[in-house]
C-alpha cells in the first residue's frame, strides 16, 4: 500500500508540473509584440528571437514570419528575410506588404519576371497601390521595357505627384 501511495504522489507531483509548465508558456502573441518592442527600439537580434520563439509556439501564423522577415531586413540578413517572406505569403497570400517586400527582394536579385507578378499581384487586389506601380514600373526599366516603365510610373505620380523628385 505505501508503494501505491508514493506512485499517487508522484504522479501528482508530474500532472501539477505539466499544469505549471504549460500555464508559464508564453501566447505567440505575447512574443510577437515584444520583438516589436526591440524593432522600434533599433534591437534587432532580440527582435528576431521573439519571432523565432513565436513560430516555436505556432509554426503557421504567418505574422510572426512576417515579422521575422521584418527583423532580418533590418539587421541586413536578406537571404534569411527572403526564406521568411516566402513562408508568410505562403501562409498568407493576401499580405500585400509581405508580398510587396518579397517583390523588391526579387528585383534586387534580378529576378524580373517574379518580381513583376508579384507587382500585378498586389495592383490587382489594389490598383491605386503606389509602392506596387513604381515596383511595377521598375521591374520593366530594369528589362529595358522603358515605354512600360514610363507609363507606369506615370500612372503612379497621377496619383501621388509629391513622389516624382524623390523617385528620380
Amino acid at each position: 500500500m505505501n508503494g501505491f501511495r508514493r506512485f499517487q504522489a508522484g504522479f501528482f507531483l508530474c500532472v501539477l508540473i505539466s499544469f505549471l509548465m504549460a500555464g508559464c508558456s508564453r501566447n505567440p502573441q505575447k512574443y510577437i509584440a515584444q520583438g516589436k518592442e526591440y524593432l522600434a527600439r533599433g534591437r534587432y537580434n532580440e527582435a528576431i528571437i521573439e519571432f523565432r520563439n513565436a513560430i516555436k509556439s505556432a509554426p503557421n501564423l504567418s505574422e510572426a514570419h512576417y515579422q521575422l522577415a521584418i527583423g532580418q531586413l533590418l539587421s541586413g540578413q536578406f537571404t534569411d528575410a527572403y526564406e521568411s517572406l516566402l513562408k508568410t505569403v505562403q501562409l498568407n497570400p493576401g499580405n500585400s506588404e509581405a508580398q510587396l517586400r518579397l517583390a523588391n527582394l526579387l528585383l534586387m536579385e534580378s529576378k524580373f519576371d517574379e518580381a513583376r507578378t508579384k507587382a500585378e499581384l498586389i495592383l490587382k487586389r489594389d490598383a491605386g497601390n503606389l509602392r506596387a506601380q513604381i515596383l511595377l514600373g521598375n521591374t520593366y526599366a530594369q528589362m529595358l521595357q522603358l515605354d512600360s516603365s514610363i507609363g507606369e510610373v506615370g500612372q503612379g505620380f497621377q496619383r501621388e505627384p509629391r513622389l516624382l523628385p524623390a523617385y528620380f
